[in-house]
Parts: structure tokens; sequence; C-alpha cells
């Protein structure tokens, strides 16, 4: 970009103490550092004019903008180091705008080419990596299908088990009732046997109703310990 600096010839930095010139061909910062120069000034001196620190001055000469405080310290930076070396302010912020523009380009362009190497990665997955893949997403499903079927089969186990639990239950209150009416049985037995002792039939009676007793017992105790057994449900 070609700068219109009127009667001002800009030439190139010499040595000394002005530190490195910036990398971009036509930048502010170079722009600067060269009327700078030309003038005969330090940093120092120029720090002293401007009242900017000379760590800052060197790095807007060198166009790092990212070591000062911010765009808006940038601008202002540049305007009052423009009118401290006699130059147009406006052509100097033009130089900025420009180099921002070309900055933004090369960002967009190193991006659009990251993509782009991106998809072509993709596009060179070979067949049996795409095969291995499918497999892993069927597995996945397999998977998930068995723990939805899960819970089904644990509310499968559970209704078995009340039904199981019924079925006792029916069964211990049958019991109950042919306890309680063998008991009726025995005490009228007993008692009758009590009126005819010692008549031996009234032993043998007695005797009977001592093994029935005993007999139905064992039975309510065994089925109650089964019933319990059957009702607990495995952990899964």
């Amino acid at each position: 970009m070609r700068v219109p600096t009127g009667r001002l010839r800009i030439v190139s930095p010499t040595g000394g103490d002005d530190g490195p010139s910036s990398p971009w061909p036509a930048s502010p910062g170079r722009y600067i550092q060269e009327q700078r120069i030309r003038l005969g000034l330090t940093l120092e001196e120029l720090a002293t004019r401007t009242k900017i620190p000379r760590t800052s001055l060197e790095a807007l000469e060198g166009d790092r903008h990212e070591e000062l405080p911010g765009p808006v310290f940038v601008k202002g930076f540049l305007r009052c180091c423009a009118r401290s070396l006699h130059l147009e302010v406006d052509v100097v912020l033009e130089l900025l705008l420009e180099q921002e523009r070309v900055e933004r380009e090369r960002v967009a362009k190193a991006e659009a080419a990251a993509v782009a190497e991106a998809e072509r990665s993709g596009a060179r997955v070979t067949p049996i990596e795409q095969a291995l893949r499918l497999e892993r997403s069927d597995d996945d499903i397999e998977i998930e299908d068995e723990v939805e079927l899960e819970p089904e089969n644990h509310e499968g186990r559970v209704a078995g088990a009340k039904r199981t639990l019924g079925l006792d239950a029916r069964a211990g209150s049958w019991l109950l009732r042919v306890s309680a009416w063998l008991g009726e049985l025995m005490r009228a037995r007993l008692g009758a046997a009590l009126q005819q002792l010692p008549n031996p039939r009234a032993l043998m009676w007695f005797a009977f109703a001592m093994l029935l007793v005993v007999a139905v017992c064992s039975a309510s105790v065994i089925a109650a310990t089964g019933g319990i057994q059957h009702v607990a449900m495995p952990h899964s």
C-alpha cells in the first residue's frame, strides 16, 4: 500500500537503540519508527515528548499490539506519536486499518485450510474402519436393549413372587383351619376319655389324638418354613 507522505521521504531504520522493526512492509509501527529515526530521536526522547513508556513505544513500533492494554490505547498512542513526529494522524490510522484487514484475511484463510484438512481426513476413512464403526454401533444398540429389558424381567420376578406368596398364604390358612378342627376333636375325645379311664379304648383314642396333633403341628411348621424360603427372591 502506498502511503501519501507529501514531501516526507521515508528511509530505512539504522542501528542504535531503536529496537526491532515491524515485520509488516507497510504498517503504522514501521511508519512511526522510520519518521522518528529520520528526525534523529531516540525512544527515550520520544517517550519524554509523548509521556508514553519506552516499553509501550517499542511494542507500538514493532506492531506487537497484544502487549498493549487494548485497541483504544493502540489508537491513542498512534495519534500521540503522529502529532509528536509531525505526521498526519489519518494516514497513520489508515495504515492501522489496512493492517487489521490483512490480519483478518490471514486468520480466515488459516481457519478455512484447517477445516478443509479435517474434511479430507474424514474422507480418507477406509472400508475396514467404517465396518468397525458400524460394529461398535450395533454393540451399543444391543447393550441399550438389554438395559431396557432388565426392568421388565425384574417386574416379572416380583409378580411371580407375589403369586407364590398368595398360594402359600392360602395353604397356611387351610392348615390353621384343620389344626383348629383337630384341636376341638382332641378336646372332645380327651374329655370323653378322661371320663372312661382306665378304659383301654379311651387310652388308645388319647394316644391317637396326641399323635395326630404332633403330625399336624409338624406339617404346619414345615409348610411355613418352606413358604418363607420360596418367597425369598434372588438378587439380580
